[in-house]
């Protein structure tokens, strides 16, 4: 290969790598991580699967003691969990100021117990702001008419994937 070509070579490569960096791609899509500051909220499996399963045995107790035409089983219908995709998380995080995610339990108008997620600054606030710009969904509308001019000014993450019914369907058995 002539010099000539081999600058050539190293110059496009350089050039691609630039850009690539510029654009936000990271090898293997990951995000970066302070594993110090990450490890500050880290459970073993061992713990999840027994947290999981003891909220679980709660929930069948409770459901037990008041029977399945109670108030608290027909007004507050609580999930296993509920998933969100990489796109939502990455909206929260992306907010200005943004170093965190606080998740509140909230209730939806089924009366389904709903994890609303809202993105969090280094003191502690929830931050108030658009996450994203495009039109939402007819059914993300809000749902709420009072107090609508304080709140359309900002957005927040709900209407995930809940378990029961999109759950894991991994067979090792864990959680089940």
């Amino acid at each position: 290969m002539k010099l000539s070509n081999l600058k050539g070579s190293l110059a496009v490569g350089a050039a691609l790598c630039g850009v690539l960096s510029l654009s936000g791609c990271r090898p293997g899509g990951k995000i970066p991580v302070d594993e110090n500051k990450a490890a500050e909220h880290i459970i073993s499996g061992a713990q999840v699967v027994s947290d999981i399963r003891s909220f679980r045995a709660g929930e069948a107790e409770l459901g037990r003691i008041n029977g399945t035409d109670s108030f608290l089983n027909k007004e507050f219908k609580l999930p296993y969990a509920e998933s969100f995709n990489r796109d939502a998380i990455a909206a929260l995080l992306n907010a200005d100021g943004a170093v965190g995610i606080r998740i509140y339990l909230g209730r939806d108008d089924a009366n389904q117990i709903r994890l609303v997620l809202l993105p969090v600054d280094k003191f502690g606030n929830d931050i108030h702001t658009k996450l994203v710009s495009v039109p939402l969904p007819a059914g993300n509308q809000p749902r709420v008419l009072e107090a609508q001019s304080k709140t359309e000014s900002y957005q927040g993450v709900d209407i995930g994937q809940r378990c029961p019914t999109d759950c894991d369907t991994s067979t090792n058995g864990t959680l089940n």
